[in-house]
């Protein structure tokens, strides 16, 4: 959700929004619906969890299942650990 500043495209994580309203993790890059990017980091997507960013993004609430260990954190934390 960072928008200041540029991102090498391996930095950063997609989220998609399927027309059936679908919010899940891309990390290939490559699924269709409407991507919003956020750096892999955890700092970052607390932030983006306190200021509920996809809600904004997509034009919807986003469950906050989505911002929980069982989704973005953890994936975010695993995708840092292999790196």
């Amino acid at each position: 959700m960072s928008q200041e500043k540029s991102f090498d495209k391996r930095d950063l994580l997609r989220i998609v929004k399927t027309k059936d309203g679908e919010i899940f993790i891309d990390p290939t890059g490559k699924k269709n619906g409407r991507g919003a990017y956020i750096k892999l980091d955890n700092e970052e997507a607390l932030q983006a969890k306190k200021k509920r960013a996809f809600n904004h993004s997509f034009s919807m609430d986003v469950p906050e299942s989505f911002y929980t260990m069982n989704s973005l954190l953890m994936w975010i934390t695993r995708s840092k650990e292999e790196s």
